[in-house]
């Protein structure tokens, strides 16, 4: 029998942990009768995050994947005692979660670093790459000593531009986009993205605030301010964690009726209630459209 990059002692077979890589090691048996060797490939189980490319294969270091291949990107999370959590800083670090293991269900509970490890949402502990990134385009994730650098390309509009968050100036840099030939589909996906980086929606805005002169510009908008309305998290809040969240999300739905009325601005509020706001908007989004739509009946 020979073992791959093992010290043959005495007592058999000695090797080192970091010798079994992802592939393991090959053992190959030879028969004492001549026969034809055997291959074998002996693997330890793996503890902490994966990330796993189209064909399977994990993947580290630093990665930029075109935005229509990001779902063809997987990532998986095994933990135990000693690891059962890692590090997700999402969009040049201006969101910052704990992703926590939560054993009996295997769930991960992600918190927010930056409010009191508050309860953000839950997710499968494995799952395609997209919904870790909770709709954001960069990502940097970091377990023990391992680091995955995440980059999504054709996504980078929302990080070069610097924008006022006002009606006025986001129809404007809407309206400029498509003059230079953007296609309908990309632009829409860059125009989301800038809701997570500067904490708004779209569809705050009124048909009132863009021109009508361009029926497709005036189309693409309210089209955008439509999809801008039905945006949520890939994995929602469960019934227990929306009965804890129940006051926050009368208030912040009774807040976006006000602002409908014009009695309030939800683009002059501070960063911080904006980004709030979005994160119950978009992680309890079912009870909060409930909370919202019954009191524009009423």
């Amino acid at each position: 029998m020979k073992v791959e990059k093992a010290e043959k002692t005495d007592d058999g077979f000695v090797c080192r942990k970091d010798d079994f890589g992802d592939d393991g090691l090959a053992v190959t048996l030879i028969p004492e009768d001549g026969g034809n060797p055997v291959v074998l490939r002996l693997q330890i189980p793996y503890i902490g995050f994966s990330l796993y490319d189209a064909e399977g294969n994990k993947v580290h270091g630093e990665l930029s994947i075109p935005q229509d291949k990001v779902d063809d990107y997987t990532y998986e999370f095994v933990g135990d005692d000693n690891n059962d959590r890692f590090t997700l800083q999402l969009d040049s670090n201006r969101l910052v979660y704990m992703c926590v293991l939560r054993h009996e269900d295997h769930q991960l509970v992600v918190r927010n670093q930056r409010d009191r490890l508050s309860v953000v949402d839950q997710i499968p502990t494995e799952g395609k790459l997209s919904e870790l990134l909770m709709n954001t385009n960069s990502a940097l994730i970091k377990n023990r000593n391992h680091r995955w650098r995440i980059q999504i390309e054709g996504t980078t509009l929302s990080h070069e531009v610097e924008l006022n968050v006002d009606a006025a100036s986001l129809v404007a840099f809407a309206e400029e986009q498509m003059q230079k030939g953007m296609e309908i589909d990309e632009l829409g996906q860059h125009l989301m993205a800038l809701e997570q980086k500067y904490h708004f929606q779209w569809f705050w805005l009124s048909e009132d605030d863009w021109s009508h002169d361009n029926p497709v510009f005036d189309m693409f908008m309210k089209q955008l301010c439509a999809f801008s309305y039905v945006s949520q998290n890939p994995v929602q809040a469960d019934a227990l964690m929306a009965r804890n969240y129940k006051r926050k999300i009368r208030r912040y739905s009774s807040m976006l009726k006000a602002h409908k009325r014009g009695e309030l601005n939800l683009f002059e509020e501070s960063d911080e209630v904006r980004a709030e706001y979005l994160r119950i908007f978009q992680g309890f989004h079912q009870p909060f459209v409930e909370a919202f739509e019954k009191k524009e009946e009423e």
